[in-house]
């Protein structure tokens, strides 16, 4: 301040005009050089917070990393083995030579299949983080029927007539894949929604004793779907939850609808392993206009089941 007043009076007071201009550039100069210090202490500072906010976001990235990793220890991995005993109830249309479809056959009432059968199925889940996974699914039904047939009915082309003997199988293998994104997973309650492919491969045939006849055939369907995932913790190790799959869709030569449901309570006796029972209904109705197969199947099977569920 005493240099201000200095560097003023001695302005005011000299009748030098050289000396007025060169006073008043020396007092313009050290006032900008003065601001320059300023400014350049205020970059150097306006960084210094910049590098904290850098380091700070880089810490809680870490933070969080570490948390999703400790949460993921023990849930990485989810292979699920469940045995359904189920109540089965099927149909068959063949598409006659005008294009119309045939007379509707119940595989249980009129070809002589059984109603209730053990169905295995397997699943598989690889978690990439608490949010990403991607899933796998498989089911196999085997069935097969031998009866003596009392009343004539139409396999496709093949009349079979009354008092036949005939030998029937119908084999169903479904393949699921896809990808299941979590909004909600923490160790009391989870929420997903998952897009996947089903993959389903039929094949049939008849035979009829002491003729040589056969037919046999065989698709392969892709059916894209949706569906969703939810479980809670109701109590201490006990969670209820369930599985909703379901699609309708005409791709190619092939089109159909599913209906999946699935509820569950499960039991996690080991840190590993959780023991549950559940029960599920499955509907599914595909049509066909392929080569090898035109014509329409209805598969619905519904009952309770026993699984378990091993997490690493």
């Amino acid at each position: 301040m005493e240099l201000f007043l200095y560097f003023s009076t001695q302005l005011l007071n000299l009748k030098s005009v050289k000396g007025s201009i060169f006073y008043f550039l020396a007092f313009a100069s050290f006032f900008i050089n003065t601001d320059q210090v300023f400014s350049q202490s205020d970059s150097i500072m306006q960084v210094s917070e910049t590098k904290e906010n850098k380091m700070s976001k880089k810490d809680k990235k870490a933070e969080k990393k570490r948390l999703d990793d400790e949460y993921m220890e023990g849930r990485r991995w989810r292979i699920a083995s469940t045995f359904i005993s189920a109540s089965l109830d099927s149909y068959i249309q063949f598409e006659g030579p005008n294009g119309v479809l045939g007379v509707e056959l119940s595989l249980e009432d009129e070809l002589g299949f059984e109603k209730s059968k053990i169905i295995p199925k397997f699943d598989f889940q690889y978690s990439f983080n608490r949010h990403s996974s991607l899933y796998a699914e498989y089911y196999n039904i085997a069935r097969k029927s031998s009866f003596d047939v009392e009343e004539e009915f139409d396999w496709g082309d093949i009349v079979v007539p009354e008092g036949a003997g005939v030998d029937i199988f119908l084999n169903t293998q479904i393949w699921s894949f896809g990808y299941m994104y979590s909004f909600i997973n923490k160790p009391e309650a989870e929420l997903s929604f998952f897009v996947n492919l089903f993959v389903l491969g039929v094949s049939t045939g008849l035979d009829i004793e002491n003729r040589d006849i056969h037919d046999r055939f065989r698709i392969t369907a892709p059916l894209p779907s949706i569906g969703y995932r939810f479980s809670y913790e109701i109590l201490p190790k006990v969670r209820f939850g369930g599985t909703h799959t379901f699609f309708f869709l005409q791709i190619g030569d092939y089109g159909g609808a599913i209906n999946n449901v699935k509820l569950n309570l499960d039991y996690r006796a080991l840190k590993w392993l959780s023991a549950g029972a559940s029960y599920s209904k499955f509907d599914l109705d595909i049509n066909s206009e392929a080569r090898a197969f035109k014509g329409e199947i209805q598969y619905a099977y519904q009952g309770p089941g026993l699984y378990l569920l091993f997490l690493f």
